[in-house]
């Protein structure tokens, strides 16, 4: 590349068109706001754990998962759809009807199950509690339009912001009604005023209350997209929970309890990192644009912030699940309490599961800026059937066999997403593939640092804390400096002369 000015490259000048500053404060905006609804779940689990009885509490846990499928399917990727179209402002108001459409729909089918359980199974707590959950069906799909005018006008802050003004009065409700008695109630109300208040908050900053207005036309064209998203969204919902229900069948709830843990921790940091990946992406990807009528492939540019952005959150990502895999024999009991230390290990194995997804992570932007989405369905129903099946064969073999096969699975899924994004978004493969196996070797060294923290500490017979404390802050010296010798081939991994000339696209595909 010629000693190429990084300032040149094309990601580097989109970044600086939609100014810098604005960008990275929206995404450690979305940063902050997933950190604390983070804790703040995982904190209100943990005291709910403590005031309900199990039988409660797992009656609520499934009446979640009924309630999260339901909003799964009433969102039908209409956020998206937003956030892909040009005329996002002209359409607002058809998206939001059929989102409300398709909300009121799904309510009514939350509302049958809950009569369905009142009269034919005799359970009239657990119908109330299905019913009042159906309430929130409603909010939440149309929260997900608010939420896509609010990225695609770039008030990722604003966003942000209004996610930490509701996530904070939810849990203070669902605390205090736990506090007064309500049981499981609270939680559902908690999550109520969570969503009522996003979507107000929403509704005030895009100064926007949507007027119910239907195009036959249009609404063709949105459910032909948003077929598409469905089927991502159902098959991740089905991956997410097919874990815990084939290891609750074959080995007792007790496994289950302790692979279900060690998801949700995997799960807390993964979201870290995935939703501000996933917004910055849709942000950078509209800027370097789609794909024009007639084009076959899509523009060299795309490709090119692609590769980059792929390389820059492996170089993220990598750190943070390797250093979750090395700390977990102590920060699984200090989160948890000694009784969860058999869900160390299980966190050690689905921490490198996960780092073979993050690349799925800007598979549906990509696609959709490049205009290929309707290449993703087939392959995530691939990819969830893979998961599924995996499940099912490993977990009569114990609960670390069932772990250790959604390796598997997540290897296959990293081939095709790598697939995808690099036939039909423009990723260049070869620079992308280059510059991870650099950022893989400069996690080597921290994993010997941390690793040998760890057994020094152990030796002194260090308070547990402490040690993880001295764990985590040598990896966070060592990887930087690693990272930043192997920068050339890592980060800055060259692309094909014929795609970058002097920093500027030509036009070529790699």
């Amino acid at each position: 590349m010629k000693g190429a000015d990084w300032r040149k490259w094309p990601v580097m000048r989109a970044l600086s068109r939609i100014r810098v500053s604005a960008l990275v404060g929206g995404g450690a905006w979305t940063l902050c706001s997933k950190l604390v609804s983070q804790a703040l779940q995982l904190a209100m689990f943990i005291v709910a754990a403590h005031i309900l009885v199990p039988a409660e509490f797992g009656f609520y846990a499934f009446a979640s998962a009924f309630a999260v499928i339901l909003v799964v399917f009433s969102e039908c990727g209409w956020r998206e759809f937003l956030l892909k179209s040009a005329k996002c402002e002209q359409r607002k108001n058809e998206v939001a009807t059929m989102s409300a459409v398709s909300a009121l729909l799904f309510t009514l089918v939350a509302l049958v199950a809950a009569w369905g359980v009142a009269h034919v199974l005799g359970r009239v707590w657990e119908a109330w509690l299905i019913a009042l959950y159906s309430l929130w069906i409603m909010p939440a799909a149309l929260s997900g339009v608010y939420e896509g005018v609010l990225i695609s006008r770039g008030q990722l802050r604003r966003q942000a912001q209004i996610r930490l003004l509701a996530e904070g009065c939810g849990f203070l409700f669902a605390i205090g009604g736990l506090w007064n008695g309500w049981g499981a109630y609270a939680l559902v109300a908690g999550r109520l005023v969570m969503q009522g208040v996003y979507l107000l908050g929403a509704a005030v900053t895009v100064r926007w209350w949507f007027i119910p207005r239907f195009d036959r036309g249009f609404t063709a064209e949105l459910l032909e997209y948003s077929r598409h998203i469905l089927l991502l969204r159902v098959m991740l919902q089905m991956r997410s929970y097919a874990g815990t229900l084939a290891i609750g069948s074959f080995l007792g709830l007790t496994d289950a309890g302790f692979y279900r843990a060690a998801e949700r921790i995997v799960a807390a940091v993964s979201e870290l990192i995935a939703e501000p990946a996933r917004l910055l992406a849709w942000t950078l990807f509209r800027k370097a644009g789609g794909r024009s009528a007639g084009e076959e492939e899509p523009p060299a540019a795309l490709g090119v912030m692609a590769t980059r952005f792929m390389l820059i959150l492996m170089a993220v990502s990598l750190p943070v699940y390797f250093g979750l895999a090395l700390v977990a024999e102590r920060f699984v009991p200090f989160l948890l309490g000694d009784k969860w230390q058999p869900a160390a290990v299980l966190v050690v194995v689905l921490s490198f599961k996960q780092v073979f997804l993050v690349p799925s992570f800007v598979t549906e932007p990509l696609l959709s800026i490049a205009g290929t989405i309707r290449k993703a369905p087939g392959v995530a129903l691939f990819n969830g059937c893979v998961s599924i099946v995996m499940i099912v064969l490993c977990a009569p073999f114990g609960v670390l066999a069932a772990a250790l096969g959604q390796i598997v699975a997540a290897l296959i899924a990293l081939g095709t997403s790598m697939y995808l994004q690099g036939r039909y978004g423009g990723l260049h493969l070869r620079p992308a593939i280059m510059g991870c196996g650099s950022i893989f070797v400069a996690c080597v060294p921290m994993a010997i640092g941390v690793s040998v923290i760890g057994y020094l500490a152990d030796g002194a017979a260090m308070a547990p804390v402490w040690g993880l404390v001295l764990q985590v802050l040598g990896g966070a010296v060592i990887y930087p400096v690693v990272l930043y010798l192997l920068r050339k081939t890592a980060i800055e991994a060259p692309l094909p002369a014929t795609v970058l000339k002097d920093g500027g696209v030509t036009g070529a595909k790699a």
